[in-house]
Parts: C-alpha cells; sequence; structure tokens
C-alpha cells in the first residue's frame, strides 16, 4: 500500500456562512478576560508595526539596531513581528533601548476613551 503524502491531507477549514467569525468574535468579545486579550493583542500588532516604521524612518537595518542595542538581530526581528504562538510583548527595557538606537526616547499616555471629559 502506497504511503499517503501530507499534500494528499485536506486542511480543515470551517464552512464559510459569512457568520463564524463574527460569532467567534462576539463570544470571545462577551467574556471580559477574552476582551481584553483581544485589545492586547492588537495593540501588540501596532507596537510592532510602529517600531517597524520607526526604524525605516531612521534609514536603520535591523543588524543596525541589533548594534546598537548590544543584541541580536533576532531580536529586533522579533519586535517588528508581533503576536503568534509562544511570542510575548517586548518589556519595557527593550523599548527603552530600541528608542535610544533610533535616536528617540519613549513616551508612554494613558488616553481617556471619552474624548469629551
Amino acid at each position: 500500500m502506497a504511503k499517503k503524502t501530507s499534500k494528499s491531507r485536506k486542511k480543515w477549514v470551517p464552512k464559510d456562512d459569512g457568520t463564524w467569525y463574527k460569532k467567534l468574535k462576539d463570544k470571545v468579545l462577551s467574556d471580559p478576560e477574552g476582551h481584553a486579550e483581544y485589545e492586547a493583542f492588537g495593540l501588540q500588532l501596532e507596537l510592532a508595526e510602529k517600531i517597524r516604521k520607526a526604524r525605516k524612518k531612521a534609514h536603520l537595518t535591523q543588524e543596525m539596531i541589533a548594534q546598537r542595542m548590544e543584541t541580536k538581530k533576532s531580536v529586533v526581528t522579533r519586535l517588528e513581528a508581533a503576536g503568534g504562538k509562544g511570542r510575548h510583548a517586548p518589556s519595557l527595557t527593550t523599548l527603552v533601548k530600541f528608542a535610544h538606537a533610533i535616536g528617540c526616547h519613549l513616551d508612554i499616555r494613558f488616553v481617556r476613551n471619552d474624548a469629551n471629559t
């Protein structure tokens, strides 16, 4: 009997009736902990994008940033690739080092949800 290759296996994909994603998202967001995780993940993606854009605006390569931070290029690559299994948000120390490497300082703010207040 011939061995099945991994190409012969079909990947399971949910039936797309246009509502499964919304139902899942609504369920996750209805739980306070799930809502917080969802929001935090969005912020991680936003932070990674800002890090990448700041590096490019400074006209520096990942290698140059790594040298200035006294670390490896893979660390800078991870900073620019937030999220995913097994990844975590960068520490404040790492963000300060990155800011200094691009000639900036780190500024953290809390912004009111209601702009009228």
